[in-house]
């Protein structure tokens, strides 16, 4: 099993739109305690994929203030592709509930 976080529950507070163009993005999290364990991040809108290097990034000039998980920017063709920060995303009860230490849950 898969611990799915809604973005759009996150960013806009409701839920994503059930679309055929809406995906769970599965990217590798850090929980905090030395292992990596798959995380699904439901989006909306996610319709293509692009590999790109960290370094492509730049800083946004935006105040994220309420919004940590937001990272630095790409521009594309289409537009401002945002890298978000899966290890801003779950405030640490959220973290220990859906990723309990594996010698804690023994």
């Amino acid at each position: 099993a898969v611990p799915v976080i809604d973005l759009g529950t996150v960013a806009l507070g409701r839920r994503a739109a059930d679309r055929l163009s809406t995906r769970i993005l599965l990217v590798r999290y850090d929980p905090g305690h030395g292992e990596r364990r798959w995380l699904g991040l439901m989006a909306e809108h996610a319709t293509a994929t692009l590999r790109c290097a960290a370094a492509d990034f730049r800083p946004s000039q935006v105040d994220n203030g309420g919004a940590p998980y937001l990272g630095p920017v790409l521009a594309d063709a289409p537009g401002l592709i945002q890298r978000i920060d899966p290890a801003a995303l779950l405030g640490e009860d959220l973290r220990a509930l859906l990723f309990p230490r594996q010698d804690a849950a023994a």
